[in-house]
């Protein structure tokens, strides 16, 4: 099941309109790797068939079309970008995958009111798990999410999500360790770090996971991580300073939409409609 480009119209229900933006679109920041991200797809197929062409930049360059399109807001043609460099086998376009899979599923719900759509979901949860056991941390956090958002507390989807998110921590990435930070027990075998929810950036990480906009693609807690926040992180990095979560989950910017308060005036926005 592919992504559709939608234009949303006008609303006379700016408030309602504004949280779905918070809700689902992430924060881009920083430069492509590529000047050429915006070359078409064709030309990229036909590069890449070359007898010398490199699997790796091939990779590369198609998965920068893929940010480059859906910067643009251009998401199926993002898919398509997308789409071949997983297909080659880049852990990174797989998770680029899975989000925009996920994302596209909350905003239609978001906007429509109804059920989340399970067969886009589904496609989110295959491209996640495949990142994943390559063992990419932020596939990892967000397979976890998407998990435990998917099914009720408790149950065996929910717990797999756990795991997968304290995968995340313990693979260093700073957004897993806060979110597996309320999952971890406070055992004798569990470090201090992630006792108190440390990242700590002068133990082994995937430099990978904190560059734009893989970062801001994280899921912190329920939403991707702010602009704000992927610039602390960063900086943490150059300068190896541990670093705390910034906020309670409730408190990060953005998350206002999960506040009950919020959602009771979305619900009677929709009935007035």
């Amino acid at each position: 099941m592919g992504l559709k480009n939608k234009n949303m119209k006008r609303s006379k229900h700016p408030v309602r309109n504004s949280l779905i933006i918070i809700a689902v679109f992430l924060v881009f920041g920083g430069a492509l790797f590529f000047s050429s991200a915006n070359e078409s797809l064709e030309k990229l197929k036909v590069l890449c068939k070359q007898p010398n062409a490199s699997k790796t930049e091939c990779m590369t360059r198609m998965r920068a079309g893929g940010h480059y399109k859906s910067k643009a807001g251009e998401l199926k043609e993002a898919e398509e970008f997308y789409l071949i460099a997983a297909h080659m086998g880049d852990e990174i376009a797989m998770f680029h995958l899975g989000w925009l899979y996920h994302t596209e599923a909350i905003k239609n719900m978001v906007r429509t009111g109804r059920p989340i759509d399970k067969k886009v979901i589904a496609q989110a949860n295959q491209w996640y798990t495949k990142s994943a056991k390559l063992n990419f941390s932020p596939a990892m956090n967000n397979l976890g999410v998407l998990l435990m958002t998917s099914d009720g507390r408790g149950s065996p989807q929910y717990m797999a999500g756990i795991d997968w998110v304290i995968s995340a921590g313990r693979a260093n990435n700073p957004i897993g360790v806060w979110n597996a930070q309320k999952y971890i027990k406070l055992a004798s075998r569990n470090t201090d770090d992630e006792k108190n929810g440390v990242w700590n950036p002068r133990t082994t990480y995937n430099p990978k996971i904190i560059l734009s906009p893989t970062l801001e693609r994280t899921f912190y807690n329920l939403l991707p991580v702010s602009r704000p926040i992927a610039e602390e992180i960063r900086k943490a990095a150059e300068t190896k300073t541990p670093m705390k979560a910034p906020n309670k989950p409730s408190e990060v910017p953005g998350l206002a939409f999960y506040n009950p308060e919020i959602k009771e005036k979305i619900r009677r926005d929709q009935q007035d409609r």
